[in-house]
């Protein structure tokens, strides 16, 4: 991954799409909405982890953030 985007919080849009796969928990529906969790949650949990990597750092020093999935990033899962 090149240069993460500034972590700007997590959307209304984010909550809801969580929402949206609670009710169809699929692997179809994922796929079809695989963009809509690249930009809504993916993309800000990406942020997220590399600006807290950033300041964890400086006082955890044993704390590696990796900011992709199955590093610091969790794959969805049941």
């Amino acid at each position: 991954m090149s240069e993460t985007a500034r972590f700007r919080g997590f959307t209304p849009e984010t909550i809801r799409f969580f929402d949206e796969l609670r009710k169809n928990n699929s692997k179809d529906w994922f796929e079809q909405n695989r963009p809509v969790f690249g930009k809504r949650v993916l993309t800000p949990a990406q942020a997220f982890v590399s600006e807290m990597g950033k300041r964890l750092e400086k006082i955890a020093t044993d704390v590696v953030a990796i900011p992709k999935i199955d590093k610091t990033i969790f794959r969805l899962g049941n």
